[in-house]
């Protein structure tokens, strides 16, 4: 529960009532956004697959839920669904999407926003933060999981309202071009930096011995080239000297994330988005830690 001012909590808590323990509800004490809904439900699933479905009834869970577990359970590691009969204003942004997405990483699908199920293993793969959730198939097609699309009926919403906006469409652009830098470079910062140092650096190299030619040749100077060279010379070392550094950062990050998995291993798990453990026979929200041997904190 995202932090719904409707109903919701009273609902979940009547379902949590019945279904306990197979149900578990979480509640954010505000709004935060799909991205860290989706962060707070993966850190707490304990399943063995994993689906996401808009609670909107754009997508028909009896329909799409079967559907992406049938898939899931022939060995498919990421399910997809695109939308049949779709007819909402956000089509020819999506398409444009898609194809940028399709240029950048190679990822060929009709619908990178919709219903998704995928292994639990997955989730190592995916890195969420801002409003990245529109990336995780280019994270996971990037570690290398296998993805497959099927037809889903699309319904017009029942509940709700979009809140897609214009402003969202650069943003998304943004952001796509943020996780391509990630994805090619994070781990290898060198070649990046590295190659645009060389660049420069040759650059000024190059006017330079020409600047030194011209002089010994005709006896001429020029000034403007000069300093030209001499800041492409100093931006090159620059750039080699950032990607020196991003390497030693890109080691001390992954040193400190194994010492967290080691630290963390078999612990209780603690609240990431300030997140609420709703209770079973109880209507009075109560915060835990979820575990199979969680306790109340008065």
């Amino acid at each position: 529960d995202d932090g719904s001012t409707d109903d919701t909590p009273s609902i979940l808590q009547s379902l949590i009532n019945k279904y306990s323990p197979k149900l578990i509800v979480l509640k954010h004490r505000r709004n935060l956004g799909i991205t860290q809904s989706l962060q707070t439900g993966f850190y707490y699933a304990r399943g063995k697959n994993i689906m996401w479905i808009p609670t909107d009834l754009e997508a028909h869970p009896d329909e799409d839920i079967p559907l992406l577990y049938h898939e899931l359970a022939k060995g498919t590691d990421v399910i997809v669904g695109y939308r049949k009969g779709r007819a909402d204003r956000k089509t020819f942004s999506s398409k444009f999407y898609n194809s940028i997405t399709s240029l950048l990483f190679g990822l060929k699908l009709r619908d990178m926003n919709w219903i998704k199920g995928f292994k639990k293993e997955c989730l190592s793969a995916l890195h969420l933060r801002g409003d990245w959730h529109r990336f995780m198939l280019v994270m996971l097609h990037s570690a290398g999981f296998t993805i497959k699309e099927v037809e889903t009926q699309w319904y017009k919403r029942k509940y709700g309202k979009s809140k897609f906006g214009y402003l969202r469409f650069p943003r998304s652009i943004l952001d796509l071009l943020s996780i391509w830098f990630l994805i090619l470079f994070s781990k290898k910062p060198m070649r990046l930096f590295g190659a645009l140092g060389v660049i420069c650096f040759s650059v000024g190299l190059v006017s330079h011995i020409y600047l030194v030619s011209l002089y010994i040749l005709k006896h001429t100077q020029v000034r403007p080239l000069f300093w030209f060279a001499l800041t492409a010379e100093m931006f090159g070392i620059q750039f080699i000297l950032f990607g020196f550094i991003s390497e030693l950062i890109e080691r001390v990050s992954e040193n400190i994330t194994k010492v967290v998995h080691i630290i963390h291993q078999d612990r209780i798990k603690n609240p990431i988005n300030n997140e609420i453990y709703l209770h079973p026979h109880n209507n009075v929200y109560r915060e835990s830690s979820i575990s199979t041997k969680s306790e109340d904190i008065d």
